[in-house]
């Protein structure tokens, strides 16, 4: 590149290629940085006219003059640009995984109805229209039928925390996103699960899918509670054979997955209970060094994905060999096998609720379920305080017992 000598008082240079074509590079200049006290610009070039160069130097100054206006008058920002703010600068401590949660809410939930609203003229009425629209949106949710009470005040709760801040920094004085109410809205509060004869058809028809690593899979699930997240990022340096431990240590965050790039993100378990050391089945222990022996069949050794030894990888597709499985492969999966066997139709979830209602039939206490499926709150395990017909059944029996030696005693 050639430098013409030619200078030009509005910030806007000519130069010309090796191959001699002119070409114009501007600058666009914002005063001076107080923190460094140098002139502060932006600087492109490429351009092919004078004209062009010009246009992108009135825009970009334009653009400087907005955020000098906004950092003077910051209450006037939109409700995206400062939400975009407020997670990269003030969330710097979020897990990976929770702040890819965010960004997704806030670009699914949030900015498509509130984002260009003017920070200072969003109100409570406002935000009570907004929060009402969520629950009966016709586009969004599972069935297309609005977010459930649940989403909504993760929604809410977000907003109100980064409004909070705001009012920390001064630009805000009240949080618009106080005093809401949150309409009632039919929950479907059963709690969906396979009794142990469900389970059993359900488990042994996965042995007979296409892939071998369905059957532990699934196992995991449903013999040790795990969650879809944990259950994938599994890597074998969790799993301690000789113990007959199962270490929880990490989750997949399925929605960093991308399918064309083959990217797989891993982070810290949902909360610090999460990680926990489960003791085996005897099943699951045999599943798993079977498909241990298995896979270094098929490999000659136990492959890496990157830094992580996922234990299961896909062995069954030829244009996939040697991937892990990403999350939205278990849902079909489950799906399938459900309606192969004619069996009640539940969630890859209710999977975990299964492992949990067995233990409660096994008579295991709440307290105890708690720990084993990692929950925080143990009002989170009061769930499963309901009683099934088999502990019903063994309730009485003990009354009846009961009962008998009461009356032998008396007699006697």
């Amino acid at each position: 590149m050639v430098k013409n000598k030619t200078t030009s008082g509005d910030g806007i240079y000519p130069y010309y290629l090796k191959n001699g074509k002119l070409r114009y590079e501007a600058y666009a200049f914002n005063g001076v940085d107080k923190g460094t006290g140098k002139q502060s610009k932006k600087h492109k070039k490429g351009f092919h006219t004078y004209a062009d160069a010009k246009k992108w130097k009135k825009v970009t100054e334009g653009e400087f003059a907005d955020e000098e206006y906004i950092h003077h008058n910051p209450s006037r920002v939109k409700i995206k640009d400062y939400l975009n703010e407020w997670l990269n600068v003030y969330k710097p401590n979020l897990k990976l995984g929770a702040k890819i949660n965010y960004r997704q809410t806030i670009d699914f939930y949030v900015i498509p109805y509130i984002g260009n609203y003017v920070l200072s003229e969003y109100n409570t009425r406002t935000h009570q229209k907004y929060i009402n629209s969520l629950m009966c949106d016709k586009n969004i949710g599972k069935d297309n039928n609005g977010l459930s009470l649940g989403s909504v005040k993760k929604v809410h709760d977000l907003i109100s925390s980064a409004f909070n801040q705001a009012i920390a920094l001064g630009i805000l004085k009240n949080n618009p996103a106080k005093g809401v109410s949150f309409p009632k809205k039919k929950q479907d509060d059963t709690l969906h699960y396979f009794t142990y004869q469900e389970t059993e058809i359900f488990l042994e028809e996965a042995r007979n899918q296409k892939d071998p690593a369905w059957y532990p899979i699934f196992l995991t699930i449903f013999d040790q509670g795990l969650r879809k997240g944990e259950t994938l990022g599994l890597e074998w340096k969790d799993i301690d054979f000789n113990k007959n431990i199962m270490h929880i240590r990490r989750t997949r965050v399925f929605a960093a997955e991308n399918k064309k790039k083959w990217t797989y993100v891993v982070d810290d378990p949902k909360t610090i209970s999460s990680i926990r050391d489960l003791p085996m089945t005897n099943r699951m222990k045999q599943a798993l060094l079977s498909y241990r022996n298995y896979v270094i069949g098929i490999f000659g050794h136990l492959p890496y994905t990157g830094e992580n030894q996922f234990i299961f990888l896909k062995t069954a597709y030829n244009n996939e060999i040697g991937t892990p499985f990403r999350g939205q492969a278990i849902n079909p999966a489950m799906n399938r096998i459900i309606e192969s066997q004619d069996l009640p139709k539940i969630k890859v979830h209710d999977g975990r609720h299964t492992y949990a209602v067995r233990l409660r039939e096994a008579g295991v206490s709440l307290d105890d379920i708690g720990e084993l499926l990692g929950h925080t709150d143990a009002k989170t395990t009061r769930i499963y305080a309901h009683i099934t017909p088999e502990i019903k059944e063994r309730a009485v029996d003990k009354l009846e017992t009961y009962l008998i030696s009461k009356q032998n005693t008396l007699v006697n």
